[in-house]
């Protein structure tokens, strides 16, 4: 007899709780809210859930734990994400265009490379602080931004090369980026592209800003404290009231 035969229930056991925590492999199949929940249920630190490349748009993943899942490539468009909480998650090139993003955790998430257009981060029209999602550690480098993620925080995330710079809605609307009251404490916004961006009250205490292009953006009682501003475009900007010692251009 199989040695697989000698114990039957084991051996089929063993093979549903593989089946539970591996993703159905059909890439062009989009997944369901409870073949999400049962994968991270599943997960374990040595093997998080994997929705690589997976079409996960549309749906209401609103309070759900990803922590560090792996979301490579996952096209999360349209989604739902308000509370979840992406600690550590994998969404390096994710497309995270038109989510609702209400008080979301992405602390020390890859982000790189993601495309991010015009989420909703807050309820209503009004912005509320504590509604902004959250971007403290994360890796956003080459992330391509186009929101309103005012009084968001993005203290020590590494932003190298982001691009916040203004896009058109329906090739119709002019659309901007709008960082005000945003932590930007200590991040690294080398080579980073936040032209015609929307900075007041935004703090850029430590940030390393070498390279930055901030051409025709509003840095109204910015603060600067700190900063490396070493090669960086200034032109055209607005910085009324902005502080941060004698290296801030006049």
């Amino acid at each position: 007899m199989s040695r697989f035969c000698r114990r039957p229930q084991r051996f089929l056991e063993g093979v549903g709780v593989a089946l539970a925590m591996a993703v159905p492999a059909h890439a062009g199949e989009p997944l369901t809210i409870r073949q999400i929940v049962d994968a991270l249920r599943q997960a374990t630190i040595t093997e998080p859930a994997d929705f690589s490349g997976r079409d996960m748009s549309r749906l209401d993943l609103s309070g759900i734990d990803f922590r560090h899942a792996r979301l490579k490539g996952a096209d999360l468009f349209g989604s739902d994400l308000s509370g979840a909480d992406f600690t550590g998650a994998d969404l390096a090139g994710a497309k995270l265009d038109r989510t609702v993003l209400i008080h979301t955790n992405f602390t020390r998430a890859d982000l790189s490379d993601i495309s991010l257009t015009l989420p909703s981060a807050f309820s209503t029209i009004e912005v509320k602080p504590d509604e902004a999602p959250i971007f403290v550690g994360a890796n956003l480098r080459h992330a391509r931004i186009l929101a309103n993620l005012a009084w968001s925080d993005f203290s020590g995330a590494d932003m190298t090369g982001i691009r916040f710079s203004p896009g058109r809605d329906r090739v119709i609307y002019v659309v901007h980026t709008y960082l005000t009251g945003a932590k930007l404490i200590g991040a690294r916004l080398v080579d980073a592209d936040l032209s015609e961006s929307f900075l007041a009250l935004a703090d850029l205490t430590r940030a390393d800003l070498t390279g930055a292009n901030f051409q025709r953006s509003d840095l109204s009682s910015a603060v600067f404290t700190g900063a490396i501003l070493a090669s960086t475009d200034f032109g055209g900007a607005k910085l009324d009231g902005a502080t941060g010692g004698p290296t801030l251009p006049k």
